[in-house]
């Protein structure tokens, strides 16, 4: 029987080798003392690169400890802000390195570069400066692809986010222009730096006029079901969603700096629509409920044609398609199953817990983007962030049920942070146990 144990590992070893990454292929860097400073200084760059990766910041923390570990550092004090990054060396010595982020946001390949690193530092077989210097490259990389082919992602994900939450065929032309216009807004933003605050209020002053003068009579929808996806870009769902999550993880002073930023993106956007709306006074702005008019399969392409807009538009990383169509497909799926169970405003739940664990099991494979990316699109399929966009647009304008929509997307929020936390933990359990049954077969 041992000798049949040992044949059948050998050919699982083989196979977990050609599918899976090797996480153990580097040796430990050696940590002299006079590295402290680079490795100070390392922490800074990697955080302040994770929090423009749309990190929360309990999750930095707790990364900058895991690779002060791995370089057997002293014990470190490490103070993380949504823009500010401070670490310091306990003890006599204090010495310390302080930042603060510029705001800009990284692409998908950006981030899923970033995350290698950290991954490298967080088991301490990278060098300090060669960390730094590759962080530096990567923020001043160009997009992977040219203007055009941009643009054209931009209205794949107006039309999928559009499939999602407003499958209507009449509509489809209207996503299509709509995601031009806003493409082609965008697409000027990046050249003219002053246009780029008040983009959000731009885009939707045009998109609201454009669709409540032109499109609605064609289309026979009322004028939110068709602005709310021409404005996803905007839309600060991520943001709202980790705020929550860090609200509920006693991250008060984060959590609330980024629930005032994404409540004032929703401001911003409703006052944009509003503006537009008195352009145009005989417009609705009514929140009708609305069933899908094209077929089962719709939620399919919805989900294929955003894996397709993620890539062209946000430069996702190369070969990750099929991968994020499979993890948006497992966080929907988990999704409608929760309906089942719960409310609508409860089943983001089941949806963020399988996040997590999805994720981190994806990345294990060789062809497979990183955790962070399959997490960031994933978010997306939950769409908290329209939901409260349209809640803030109807108390612009009067409508009656203000409260009850503002409500419901606070109840999404939460509902949101708390699966991801689960599942993190549940993730976490499942990888020490692993690991204590591995060391137990080997003490054997």
């Amino acid at each position: 029987m041992p000798n049949d144990s040992r044949m059948l590992r050998r050919p699982m070893q083989l196979l977990r080798g050609i599918l899976f990454k090797d996480e153990r292929s580097s040796a430990p860097i050696q940590r002299p003392e006079d590295k402290i400073d680079r490795l100070l200084t390392m922490m800074r760059v990697l955080g302040l690169a994770m929090l423009n990766s749309h990190q929360a910041t309990v999750d930095v923390h707790e990364t900058m400890h895991d690779i002060a570990r791995a370089y057997n550092m002293p014990p470190v004090r490490v103070v993380i802000l949504p823009t500010v990054f401070a670490v310091q060396v306990e003890g006599t010595d204090r010495r310390s390195e302080i930042g603060a982020s510029e705001g800009h946001d990284l692409r998908l390949d950006q981030a899923a570069e970033i995350d290698d690193i950290v991954d490298l530092a967080k088991r301490g077989v990278i060098e300090p400066d060669d960390a730094i210097n590759r962080v530096e490259r990567i923020i001043a990389s160009p997009p992977r692809f040219n203007t055009a082919i941009r643009l054209l992602g931009q209205i794949t994900m107006t039309l999928a986010i559009g499939l999602l939450i407003n499958p209507a065929l009449p509509a489809i032309p209207a996503y299509i222009i709509l995601g031009v216009i806003v493409g082609l807004l965008l697409l000027l933003g990046e050249k003219v730096s002053t246009l780029a605050v008040a983009m959000p209020v731009i885009c939707a002053i045009v998109v609201t006029v454009v669709t409540s003068l032109f499109l609605t009579d064609f289309t026979h929808e009322v004028p939110m079901r068709l602005i709310a996806p021409a404005l996803v870009t905007f839309l600060p769902g991520l943001t709202l969603t980790i705020a929550a999550l860090e609200l509920t993880r006693n991250e008060v002073i984060s959590g609330s700096t980024r629930l005032i930023y994404g409540v004032s993106q929703l401001l911003l956007l409703s006052f944009g629509v509003v503006i537009g709306l008195a352009i145009v006074p005989d417009s609705s702005a009514s929140n009708e409920v609305v069933l899908n008019s094209i077929g089962p399969w719709t939620p399919l392409l919805g989900i294929a044609l955003l894996a397709l807009g993620y890539v062209l538009s946000r430069s996702a990383p190369e070969g990750s398609y099929l991968w994020l169509v499979l993890a948006l497909v497992v966080t929907y799926g988990a999704q409608r199953l929760g309906l089942l169970i719960v409310p609508a405003e409860y089943s983001g739940f089941f949806g963020a817990l399988v996040v997590v664990p999805l994720s981190r099991f994806l990345a294990r494979f060789k062809t497979a983007p990183s955790a962070m990316v399959t997490q960031l699109v994933s978010f997306w399929i939950l769409v908290p962030g329209s939901l409260g966009f349209i809640g803030f647009t109807e108390a612009a304008t009067g409508s009656a049920e203000t409260v009850s929509s503002l409500v419901t997307t606070g109840m999404a929020l939460f509902s949101i942070a708390l699966g991801v936390i689960v599942g993190s933990g549940l993730y976490r359990d499942t990888r020490k146990f692993s690991s204590d049954a591995t060391l137990t077969g080997i003490a054997q």
